[in-house]
């Protein structure tokens, strides 16, 4: 603030220098303790436990109706065990086979089981048409719940769409019942009356594998619980009985079909065997059992051939086994037993006992000495006997070779011989064969035909379904459908889940400030009190300070006079102290006349100042008329004297705003205003102004000037972050000295779930109980 003139209104006073342009620096983030950084989401969504309660019990409420609302349904469960095996009394297994129990059988049981020719069999012995349920024609008119319950509502859609496909040509007017007109004969309505039936019926029908097992589940679900259980049993007693009836037809047709062909074979088999038998007396085609005369020739020769192609392979071989003993290539351990000769093995022993003897001798004696000269002169005698008895044996070999062979010889020629022969009769064999064969054939057939129908004559009293009913329906006492615990659960869950992203929505979306340390954060200014709100049926906010001194809201306005102090670095008050908001209703009025209340009952000279010419307050907190005030000392129609009020009960100076004419204080001098609140600063420790919110009057630059400092009143939950901030921007963009941020009119109850620190003191409730 620059020094201005004085004009005799301030004689002593020299005006304080303007403060230094800046602009706000973004305050670093609370630092919570660490115990908040995991408690922060719980605590955000307790402080809205009532809203998650009521979204909670909504939802339960609405599910419980949806319960309520919705038909019970009631299942009934029926067991059939496919792959039952009939006893093996007789083989039929050609002609009635019985099912094979694997997985992809039982899962085509299943599909037959839940056939339409099944339901309507069903329908017919349960007279379904007759139920009210079932026929469309006895089916009352649905009430309202009825309209909005979903399996409704897909019905409609469903016949909608079945009827504009009819209607284009998409379907056959046979396959859309639904597409019925005017002009639908009484079989077309039967028939859509039987095929609703069905659908319904199968709709209502569930059959599965059970786990694992070869055991068919048969479960039907619907509204009456003994109408269920009679129709799951119905399904697998139709089941059952219709296996049984068409095994017992395919019986009777095999058994019609096997009667025809025995006789038409027994006629040919005879025609056969004569037939075989004329042609082999014409022919002269003797035979054992087996075969011909001939034919037992040939395999004889034929064996005498093979054995003696063996004698002589053996031979051959023996012969080339004497040939390498003879030039050594082969040991005498190794041969046949035909060459191990005694008299061979003796010899070799002894020329190996003498091989050794003469090792020995050569490691003592040379090779002239007369031992060694003795011991191999035996040694080639042994020799040359070994090779004389090898060379008999080989001509013993040689000899055998020949008679092998010769003989060989002898038996191929002659096989040859009984082949030439055997030639002129494989005509007459082979038509022989044939008429054999066809015989043959004739005859197995007709054995195996009469077989099969002593078998099928004596089956039918034995035949037996491949399927039995092991566990037969019971009427159910508790319903399936809907589960009404389930949904409750799911319904808490989901409330429970819906409230808390909806309190988390509403956290997130509260853009007001709740703490000082919210404050501090997004304005980078000191929070210098939380003033809580004070209720006006206890006492008067103009008396508050003086009748409860000891109260939370009393000490949270000294501790505002002490931060004014100790922020400027001494422990006296600043001269001129301006309180502001944003907007009306933020409680600036009620602080600032609390603050001066303060001042004066702690001995300081203190004014209050009511600069709110628009919507004046100030006289309305002390009982007074509103005749006298600074607007009339800045029209000259008063003094600063005759303008003051006196508060007897606090020994404070008020002065109030005044009468407003319109226009006229509009244009009141503004370097006037200055004098005045200078002169006041002059006779007072302590001025206070009550001034206009910011988005009210452009004068607030100007007094923010003026002002030794200036307090920003916030209203806890009240004012938007964006609109203080934007706000105290232009205060500081206008060189105003700002002290603080005060949080006024705040709910203690719920500010606790708020804050994290607050030293303790608003904690304890009997305070927060004496703030009211």
């Amino acid at each position: 603030m620059t020094n201005g003139p004085n004009h005799g209104l301030l004689p002593h006073h020299q005006a304080a220098p303007a403060p230094m342009w800046y602009q706000p620096m973004p305050a670093a983030p609370y630092a919570m303790p660490p115990e908040a950084d995991g408690w922060d989401l719980l605590r955000r969504i307790w402080r809205r436990k009532g809203l998650v309660l009521a979204i909670t019990v909504l939802v339960v409420a609405l599910a419980a109706a949806v319960v309520v609302a919705m038909p019970s349904r009631y299942t009934a469960d029926t067991r059939v065990l496919v792959g039952v095996q009939d006893p093996n009394v007789l083989n039929v297994q050609s002609v009635l086979k019985a099912i094979s129990p694997d997985d992809s059988t039982i899962r085509s049981e299943a599909y037959i089981v839940a056939s339409r020719s099944m339901a309507r069999e069903v329908a017919y012995r349960l007279a379904l048409d007759t139920s009210p349920q079932f026929n469309p024609d006895l089916a009352p008119e649905p009430t309202w719940l009825d309209l909005l319950h979903p399996g409704y509502l897909l019905a409609t859609v469903k016949g909608g769409v079945d009827y504009v496909a009819s209607a284009i040509g998409l379907t056959d007017e046979g396959d859309a019942p639904s597409a019925r007109g005017a002009t639908e004969t009484e079989d077309e309505h039967q028939r859509y009356i039987r095929q609703t039936i069905e659908s319904r019926l199968l709709d209502g029908l569930t059959v599965e594998p059970l786990n694992r097992s070869h055991v068919l589940n048969i479960s039907a679900e619907f509204e009456d619980p003994a109408l269920s259980a009679r129709i799951a049993n119905s399904f697998a007693r139709v089941y059952v009985e219709r296996q049984l009836v068409e095994k017992r037809k395919a019986n009777l047709k095999a058994n019609q079909w096997l009667k025809a062909q025995v006789a038409d074979l027994q006629a040919k088999v005879s025609e056969s065997e004569r037939a075989v038998e004329t042609y082999r007396q014409k022919h002269d085609l003797l035979s054992t059992r087996s075969e011909t005369l001939i034919g037992q020739q040939l395999a004889a020769l034929n064996q005498a051939l093979i054995a003696a192609e063996k004698s002589r392979t053996e031979a051959q071989a023996n012969l080339e086994q004497a040939k390498g003993l003879a030039d050594g290539s082969l040991d005498v351990e190794n041969l046949p037993g035909v060459l191990q000769s005694p008299l061979i093995l003796m010899l070799r022993g002894k020329q190996a006992d003498l091989a050794r003897e003469a090792a020995d001798l050569a490691a003592k004696y040379t090779a002239k000495h007369p031992k060694r000269r003795h011991i191999q002169a035996q040694l080639r005698d042994l020799d040359s006997k070994i090779g004389a008895e090898i060379t008999r044996i080989r001509g013993g070999l040689r000899h055998q070779l020949q008679i092998a062979t010769e003989q060989r010889d002898r038996v191929a020629s002659q096989l040859e011989s009984l082949k030439a022969r055997m030639g002129t009769a494989n005509e007459e064999q082979v038509k022989l064969r044939q008429l054999e064969r066809q015989a043959d054939a004739d005859r197995n057939m007709l054995e195996q035909l009469l077989q099969r129908t002593a078998e099928t004559s004596h089956q039918d009293d034995l035949l037996k379904p491949d399927a039995e009913i092991i566990s037969h329906a019971a009427v159910p006492v508790s319903p399936s459908f809907p589960p009404d615990k389930l949904i409750i659960v799911v319904a808490v869950l989901g409330g429970l889940g819906l409230g808390v992203l909806i309190a988390l929505l509403v956290e997130k979306l509260d853009q007001t400030f709740r703490t000082s340390e919210e404050i501090e954060e997004y304005t980078g200014l000191t929070t210098l009190a939380v003033l809580p709100q004070v209720k006006r049926g206890r006492s008067r906010p103009l008396t508050h300070v003086i009748d409860n001194p000891n109260s939370v809201y009393a000490n949270a306005v000294r501790m505002l006079t002490a931060r004014l102090s100790f922020d400027r670095g001494s422990k006296q008050l600043p001269s001129i102290v301006m309180f502001t908001s944003t907007v009306p209703g933020e409680g600036k009025s009620h602080t600032s006349c609390s603050l001066a209340q303060s001042a004066a009952l702690d001995g300081k000279k203190a004014v209050l100042v009511d600069l709110d010419w628009r919507q004046p307050t100030q006289h309305l907190n002390f009982d007074q008329m509103n005749d006298v005030g600074m607007l009339d000392i800045l029209r000259d129609e008063a003094s600063l004297e005759q303008a003051l009020y006196h508060d007897p009960e606090s020994g404070a100076d008020v002065l109030f705003a005044g009468r407003n004419r319109g226009r006229e204080t509009l244009s009141v001098s503004l370097e006037r205003l200055r004098l005045v609140l200078q002169r006041l600063a002059t006779q007072y420790d302590l001025v206070v102004l009550d001034t206009p919110p910011l988005v009210v009057t452009p004068e607030m630059q100007f007094l923010a000037q003026i002002a030794d400092t200036v307090v920003f009143n916030v209203r806890w939950g009240s004012t938007t972050r964006q609109a203080v901030t934007s706000e105290l921007k232009k205060l500081l963009q206008a060189g105003a000295d700002m002290a603080g941020v005060v949080l006024s009119q705040v709910d203690l109850s719920q500010y606790n779930k708020y804050s994290y620190d607050d030293g303790g003191y608003l904690r304890h409730r009997h305070l927060v109980r004496e703030a009211y």
